[in-house]
C-alpha cells in the first residue's frame, strides 16, 4: 500500500472529534477496545501518525462517527479512505469494521451500526409448538425499558432454549443493534465464560485491554439483545453478567438456565410442563392440548401417515401424562414409535419411564435421554443438596417443609444449612412448590423423583429414611389426636392433610419389614388415626391398612395387649362400614386384652363399640347393658370426655326407645360433662341431640337454641359429618313448621356433604328425609329410592327416627294404590339394583330448581316462641 498524504495534524482532528462526543479517554478506551495509553499518546501527539487503520475504525464505531469524520481521521493518519479500504483485497479478517460505513450517503449512524451486532439466532430444525402464555409474557418483559435481565428457567427438558430462541426471534425488531445467541454448554469457569463471549461476539481486541473490558467496550451503547443459553454451568460467575449490565446502559440479556442467577433486577419466567388436559374421548379436542400437539408433530416425523383417532387417543393421552408434559420426554417417546406401537410404548413407559432415551445424534448428550438430562442437574448439586434430593424422593405426592426436615433429622443439619440445601434444589428446578392453604408443598416431577429414588436405593439409606418418616408421622398424628376435641382441632387437621397419603406409604414399607418394633409402631399409628380417617372420608383405605397391620402383628407374634389401639380402630372402621360382626369380634378381643392389662380407657372404648354394634342390629337390651357398664368405667376414670361419650350412647338409646324425657336428661348431663372437660367435640353432639329431642318433644324454641349452638360448633370444628347431621336436624325442625322448600334445600346440602365424605348412613337418612318432605317428585323415583334405602338399612342399621319409618310406610301405601301392585313391584325391583351414585343422582336431579346452599353459611331460621302465631 502506497503512503497517503496527511491532512490536518492527527492529534488536532482526534481531539476535536473527542470533544464533540463529550466523552473521556477512559470511557472511549472501554467502549472501543483501544487501550487508554494509545489514546492518550494520540491526543498529546506522542504518536503523531497511527500505524494501523483498525483502531481508528474502532474509535469511529465507539463514537458513532460519520463516514466523513472517519475519513478525516484516516487522512490525518496517512491511511487509505473508507472507500479505498472497502475495495482492497485481503481484509476479510477485519471486514466487520468496515460494514458500519458501507453506504455512508444513505444510512444513519444507528442504521449503519445495525448489521455490526446482528449475528443471528440458531434456525431450529422443527416448528415451534405451544407456550401461548409464556411467549407473550417474555415479549412484554423484553419490551420494557426498565427490564435488563430476563431468565427463562425450569427443569431439564422443559424447552427453555427453544422458548428463548422463539422469544428473541419475535422481539428482533426491538433491537436495532441486533441479537446475539451464545451457547455456554461446555463453559465451566469465569475465564471460559469471558472467552466464549469474546468469541461469540467476534471481538478483535487490543491485547493491552483486559478481556472483560473489551466486551463492555464492544457492546457499549448498543441496543442489542444477548441470549445466553445453558447458564447453569457457570452460576458462580453470574456477577459478570451484573457487571456487564452496569457497563452497557441499553443492552438486554435473556438467559436460559435450570437455576436462577439471583441477581438484582433479574426477572424470572418459569416454564411449566406443556398442558396435557383432562381425559376426553373426542380426538378433535385432545389434539389441541399443547403436549399432544408436540407429541403428534414428532410422531409424524417418523410416521408421516399417523392420525389421532378414537382408537388411539387414550394411549396418546396416557403417554403424554407419563411424560408429564415435558417436551424432551414427549419427543423421546415419539421417536420410539418407529419401533413400538402406541399400546406397547404406553406399557413400556409405565413399567420403566427411564427408557425415555434415543435422542438425535446432533442433540447435546444431556438431551439424548431423560436420565442424562436429570443427571446433568444432579451433578451440579453439592453433597448436602444431593442427600436432600434423594431423601425427599420418598414423597410421591410432595411434602411439607416439616416433612422434608424429618427425613434429614439424622444429619443434624442446622436450620440455615437445611434451607440452603432446599433452596439449591429449587434453584436447579429439581423441586417445585405450590401453596395449598397456608402451607407450601414441595414436589418433584415424577421422572425426576424416580431418578432421585434410584439414587436413594443405591445409597442404602431407604430404611433409615422411612424409619424417620414413620417417627415423624407418629408424632404428628399424636398431636392431631390430642387436639381432636378442642378448639385447635381444625389447625391440626390442616397440618396433617398434606401428609395423609404418606401414611399409606410408610405402612406399606413398615409391614414389609416384618420387624416387630416397626410393626408395633405402625399399629400405634393406626390407633391414633381413627378420628382423622373418619372425618376425612378415608375409611376404605384405613380399614385395609389397619387390617393388614393386625395381620402382620399376628404373624410377627406380637401379643394382643400391644394391638389394643389398632383393634379398636379396626372395630370402629368396620362399624362405619356396617360390618357389625367383624366390629363385635375385634372389640371383644380388645376388651379382653384391656381388662388383662387394666387399661380402663381402652376398656371403656371397647364397651362403647360393642354397644354400637348391638344398637345398629336392633339388640337394644344388649346395647343398654353394655353402655351402662361403660358409664360406670368412665365415671371411675373421672374423665369428662369419655363420660360424655357414654352418656351420648345412653341418651340416643333412650330416644330410640321413645323415652324422650330420659333422653333429654342424659344429653343435658353429656353437655355438662363436655363443658367441664373443655371437649368441644362432645359438646357439639350433646347440643345436636338436645335439639333433636326437643323437636320430638315439640319444644321448638329450645330446639332452635340448641341447633344454633350446634351450627356454631360444627363451623368451629370443621366437622363435615357433624355438619351433615346438623343440616338434617335443622331440616326436621323446618318440616315441623311446614317450611318444606327450605327443609329440602338443607337436605340436599346434607346429601351432597355426606356423599363427599362417604358417610353412607347419613346419605340414607338424607334420602329418607327428602322422600318425606316431598322433594322427590316422580312416583318412579320415589319407589326406587325407597327400595334402595330399605335394602341398605339392613346393613347400616334402622333409622334413628321411628316416626319417619311410619311416614315412609304411608308413602309406599299411597304409591302402590296409585300405580297398581304390578307396576309398583317392577319399580321396587329396579330400586333393589340401584347404585349409590344413581340414588344420589335421582335425589339431586329431582330438584332442578333447588338452591344448593353452602353448608358453612346455612342459617337456622328464627322460630317464634308460639309456633302458631
Amino acid at each position: 500500500m502506497q503512503p497517503i498524504p496527511r491532512g490536518e495534524d492527527y492529534a488536532v482532528v482526534f481531539g476535536r472529534l473527542l470533544a464533540k462526543a463529550h466523552t473521556s479517554i477512559r470511557r472511549l478506551a472501554r467502549l472501543s477496545g483501544v487501550s487508554r495509553r494509545t489514546l492518550e499518546n494520540w491526543l498529546d501527539g506522542t504518536v503523531r501518525r497511527p500505524r494501523h487503520w483498525e483502531p481508528i475504525l474502532q474509535i469511529g464505531r465507539a463514537l458513532h462517527l460519520s463516514a466523513a469524520e472517519v475519513d478525516s481521521l484516516l487522512l490525518a493518519a496517512g491511511q487509505p479512505s473508507l472507500t479505498t479500504l472497502q475495495s482492497l483485497p485481503g481484509l476479510k479478517p477485519n471486514a466487520e469494521l468496515l460494514i458500519l460505513w458501507q453506504s455512508p450517503t444513505t444510512h444513519s449512524d444507528r442504521e449503519r451500526s445495525q448489521s455490526l451486532l446482528r449475528s443471528g439466532l440458531p434456525a431450529p430444525a422443527t416448528p415451534f409448538i405451544g407456550r401461548e402464555r409464556q411467549l407473550p409474557e417474555l415479549a412484554t418483559l423484553l419490551a420494557r425499558a426498565d427490564v435488563r435481565l430476563v431468565t427463562v428457567t425450569g427443569p431439564g427438558g422443559i424447552g427453555k432454549t427453544r422458548v428463548a430462541i422463539e422469544a428473541a426471534r419475535r422481539a428482533t425488531g426491538l433491537f436495532p443493534d441486533g441479537v446475539f445467541f451464545i451457547s455456554l454448554e461446555s463453559v465451566g469457569t469465569a475465564d471460559a465464560l469471558v472467552d466464549r463471549l469474546i468469541m461469540g461476539l467476534a471481538i478483535h481486541r487490543d491485547p493491552a485491554i483486559p478481556r472483560f473490558d473489551a466486551i463492555v467496550g464492544f457492546l457499549g451503547e448498543s441496543q442489542a439483545l444477548l441470549v445466553l443459553d445453558t447458564f447453569e454451568n457457570v452460576l458462580p460467575s453470574a456477577v459478570l453478567i451484573a457487571q456487564l449490565i452496569q457497563g452497557t446502559p441499553h443492552l438486554k440479556i435473556l438467559v436460559t438456565s435450570r437455576a436462577v442467577l439471583r441477581l438484582t433486577g433479574e426477572h424470572i419466567v418459569t416454564l411449566p410442563p406443556l398442558t396435557v388436559g383432562s381425559a376426553d374421548a373426542d380426538p378433535a379436542i385432545v389434539a389441541h392440548y399443547e403436549a399432544v400437539k408436540l407429541f403428534l408433530a414428532r410422531v409424524r416425523e417418523v410416521r408421516p401417515d399417523f392420525t389421532l383417532t378414537a382408537n388411539n387417543v387414550d394411549d396418546v393421552l396416557a403417554i403424554c401424562r407419563i411424560g408429564e408434559g415435558l417436551p424432551l420426554a414427549l419427543e423421546l417417546a415419539a421417536g420410539q414409535t418407529r419401533v413400538l406401537s402406541l399400546p406397547e410404548l404406553r406399557r413400556q413407559l409405565k413399567k420403566d419411564p427411564s427408557s425415555l432415551a434415543g435422542g438425535p445424534r446432533d442433540a447435546p448428550l444431556r438431551h439424548r435421554s431423560m436420565q442424562e438430562t436429570i443427571a446433568w442437574s444432579h451433578n451440579l448439586l453439592d453433597e448436602k443438596e444431593q442427600v436432600l434430593f434423594r431423601r425427599i424422593s420418598i414423597y410421591r405426592d410432595g411434602c411439607t417443609l416439616a416433612a422434608a426436615k424429618a427425613v434429614n433429622a439424622s444429619d443434624r443439619l442446622t436450620e440455615d444449612r437445611f434451607i440452603i440445601a432446599l433452596t439449591g434444589l429449587l434453584d436447579q428446578s429439581l423441586l417445585q412448590f405450590q401453596r395449598i392453604g397456608d402451607q407450601r408443598i414441595y414436589r418433584m416431577h415424577n421422572l425426576t423423583r424416580q431418578f432421585a429414588f434410584a439414587q436413594l436405593i443405591r445409597s442404602g439409606e431407604l430404611d433409615s429414611v422411612m424409619s424417620q418418616l414413620l417417627d415423624y408421622l407418629e408424632a404428628l398424628a399424636e398431636s392431631v389426636d390430642q387436639h381432636m376435641r378442642d378448639s385447635e382441632r381444625n389447625y391440626w387437621l390442616g397440618q396433617f392433610d398434606p401428609e395423609s397419603n404418606n401414611v399409606w406409604l410408610v405402612m406399606e414399607w413398615g409391614l414389609d419389614t416384618e420387624q416387630p418394633p416397626i410393626i408395633e409402631q405402625c399399629l400405634r399409628l393406626c390407633s391414633l388415626m381413627l378420628q382423622y380417617w373418619n372425618l376425612r372420608g378415608q375409611v376404605d383405605l384405613a380399614r385395609k391398612w389397619t387390617d393388614q397391620a393386625l395381620k402382620a402383628a399376628r404373624q410377627a407374634g406380637l401379643p394382643n395387649e400391644r394391638q389394643i389401639g389398632a383393634l379398636l380402630t379396626a372395630s370402629a372402621l368396620a362399624l362405619i362400614q356396617a360390618d357389625g360382626q367383624s366390629s363385635s369380634e375385634l372389640s371383644a378381643t380388645a376388651l379382653n386384652s384391656s381388662r388383662q392389662t387394666k387399661d380402663r380407657r381402652a376398656e371403656a372404648h371397647a364397651l362403647h363399640l360393642l354397644g354400637m354394634a348391638a344398637y345398629y342390629h336392633g339388640d337394644l337390651a344388649t346395647a343398654g347393658e353394655v353402655w351402662n357398664e361403660a358409664l360406670q368405667v368412665c365415671e371411675q376414670l373421672g374423665d369428662g370426655s369419655v363420660t360424655a361419650r357414654a352418656l351420648d350412647d345412653l341418651g340416643n338409646l333412650a330416644s330410640r326407645q321413645g323415652d324422650f324425657e330420659l333422653s333429654l336428661a342424659l344429653h343435658q348431663r353429656e353437655q355438662q360433662a363436655s363443658l367441664a372437660a373443655g371437649d368441644v367435640y362432645s359438646e357439639f353432639y350433646a347440643v345436636l341431640n338436645l335439639g333433636d329431642v326437643s323437636i320430638r318433644l315439640n319444644r321448638l324454641s329450645e330446639a332452635e337454641m340448641y341447633n344454633r349452638r350446634a351450627q356454631e360448633l360444627s363451623r368451629q370444628m370443621g366437622d363435615a359429618r357433624g355438619l351433615a347431621h346438623t343440616l338434617i336436624t335443622q331440616a326436621r325442625l323446618l318440616r315441623q313448621l311446614d317450611r318444606l322448600p327450605e327443609a329440602r334445600d338443607l337436605l340436599l346440602e346434607a346429601l351432597a356433604l355426606s356423599w363427599r365424605i362417604q358417610n353412607l348412613d347419613i346419605v340414607l337418612t338424607a334420602l329418607e328425609q327428602l322422600l318425606i318432605v316431598g322433594a322427590i317428585k316422580t312416583p318412579f323415583a320415589q319407589i326406587r329410592l325407597m327400595s334402595m334405602v330399605h335394602r341398605n338399612r339392613g346393613r347400616y342399621g334402622p333409622s334413628s327416627y321411628p316416626e319417619d319409618d311410619a311416614a315412609l310406610q304411608v308413602l309406599a301405601k299411597q304409591l302402590r294404590q296409585q300405580m297398581g301392585t304390578e307396576p309398583y313391584g317392577q319399580e321396587w325391583d329396579l330400586g333393589q339394583i340401584l347404585t349409590w351414585e344413581e340414588a344420589i343422582a335421582q335425589g339431586m336431579n329431582n330438584n332442578p330448581g333447588a338452591t344448593h346452599l353452602n353448608a358453612a353459611t346455612v342459617l337456622i331460621p328464627h322460630i317464634p316462641e308460639n309456633p302458631g302465631e
